[in-house]
């Protein structure tokens, strides 16, 4: 009966606040990890998707010249940021559910303007393992499943884990710094220090340095992609787009086992769109 739960599930709620005290990630109000204020401005704030490729120097390009594009549902600042990091990294994976909706969003305008009809795959961009122990869940690939799960995704798009992050010992391993020129070789001191001391993320790397940090980090989890030999292009799935080393190091993989990358998809973009050039997000190029 609709009325019995429109009484227990904020009663259910009010209980569940009293075990366990929390507060909006975003202002500190109590008793939400996102209150109903900051959640209708991160509604607001995705509701319009839109092509962020122009700002993200390291993406690849084609053949013609043309970078490859990218969808954000937003700018990565306020409450789509605050959300966004501590759903990744302070537990409150109950903000799932309304930043899978934004994915959501920008996952259709991609579809609409980059695909041809024919099923798609959404790779989702791998952690670490040493990410994936301390948070016990892949982000991106949990919001994907959800979207899966509740049929929000377009016809014909199927979640496809079909990367993963090479083990570290690989990765410093074959990193190839004799091969780089004198110039180059700091950054690559640089980002492999990162990898030795556990930070092998992105954060506090310059543009050149990122792209060194990511090079040859990933590989294809499956020779094949799920769902048949024919099902062959896909989206690149990300949470933040900055200069896109990762995703064109992801790119760079998919790309070589056969795939047809159209573009990417990413929750937020750290460049807001242009006001006189910017393409519309469903638009082709």
């Amino acid at each position: 009966m609709p009325w019995l739960l429109d009484v227990a599930v904020p009663a259910f709620s009010q209980f569940w606040a009293l075990l366990f005290p929390t507060e909006c990630v975003c202002c500190q109000l109590p008793d939400a990890s996102l209150c109903r204020r900051c959640r209708q401005r991160l509604r607001r704030s995705t509701v319009r998707p839109y092509r962020a490729e122009y700002a993200a120097g390291s993406l690849p390009e084609d053949s013609a010249g043309r970078v490859l594009p990218v969808v954000a549902a937003g700018v990565y600042r306020r409450e789509l940021s605050l959300s966004l990091l501590a759903y990744k990294n302070r537990g409150h994976t109950d903000l799932g559910r309304t930043l899978a909706a934004a994915l959501a969003g920008a996952v259709h305008h991609a579809v609409d303007g980059l695909a041809d009809g024919a099923p798609v795959q959404l790779v989702p961009m791998p952690s670490t393992a040493a990410a994936r122990r301390r948070r016990g869940y892949e982000p991106v690939q949990a919001l994907l499943r959800q979207l899966h799960r509740r049929k929000m995704l377009p016809p014909g798009c199927n979640p496809a884990a079909a990367l993963r992050v090479r083990p570290l010992w690989v990765r410093i391993l074959f990193r190839p710094v004799g091969a780089l020129d004198p110039s180059r070789r700091q950054l690559t001191r640089q980002a492999t220090g990162h990898l030795l001391t556990g930070k092998a993320g992105q954060k506090g790397l310059g543009a050149s340095a990122r792209r060194t940090n990511v090079r040859g980090t990933m590989g294809l989890r499956h020779r094949r992609p799920r769902g048949g030999r024919d099902v062959r292009q896909c989206l690149i799935v990300d949470d933040v787009l900055t200069t896109g080393a990762t995703i064109a190091e992801a790119h760079r993989v998919l790309d070589s086992s056969g795939f047809k990358v159209l573009g990417a998809v990413v929750l937020a973009a750290t460049s807001p769109p242009q006001t006189d050039e910017a393409k519309p997000a469903g638009g082709r190029g």
